[in-house]
C-alpha cells in the first residue's frame, strides 16, 4: 500500500489503482481484515478522485464493513467521512499536492 500512497501523491491516480490490485487479491485470500480494511480505503480515496463514485462507494461500503467486524475505529470512522464525499459527489484531491498517507 505505502506504493499506492506514494503514486497517488505523485499524481498517478490510474496506476495507483493498477498496483493496489493485487495488493487487494492478496490481503482477501490470506484473510488480513485490517489491511484488507485500509486498502479498501485507499482504492475508494482513489475512485473518488477519479470520478468513479460507483466503485468508490462499493469500496466504502465494504470497508466499513471490514473495519466493523475487527473493529478497527480509525478506518471505520474513514469510510463514514469519505461515503459522504462519495455520495456528494466530490472528489478528494489526494492526487492533487496533497502528502502520501491515511487522511
Amino acid at each position: 500500500m505505502p506504493l499506492a500512497w506514494a503514486l497517488v501523491a505523485l499524481g498517478a491516480l490510474r496506476e495507483a489503482h493498477d498496483r493496489l490490485a493485487p495488493v487487494l487479491a492478496h490481503v482477501r485470500a490470506e484473510g488480513i481484515r485490517l489491511y484488507l480494511a485500509e486498502a479498501l480505503l485507499v482504492q475508494a480515496l482513489i475512485a473518488l478522485d477519479l470520478g468513479w463514485r460507483t466503485d468508490a462507494a462499493q469500496a466504502l461500503e465494504e470497508g466499513l464493513a471490514v473495519a466493523r467486524g475487527i473493529p478497527y475505529p480509525y478506518a471505520e470512522h474513514a469510510c463514514r467521512t469519505y461515503g459522504g464525499s462519495c455520495r456528494r459527489g466530490s472528489g478528494t484531491r489526494l492526487g492533487r499536492g496533497r502528502a502520501s498517507g491515511p487522511p
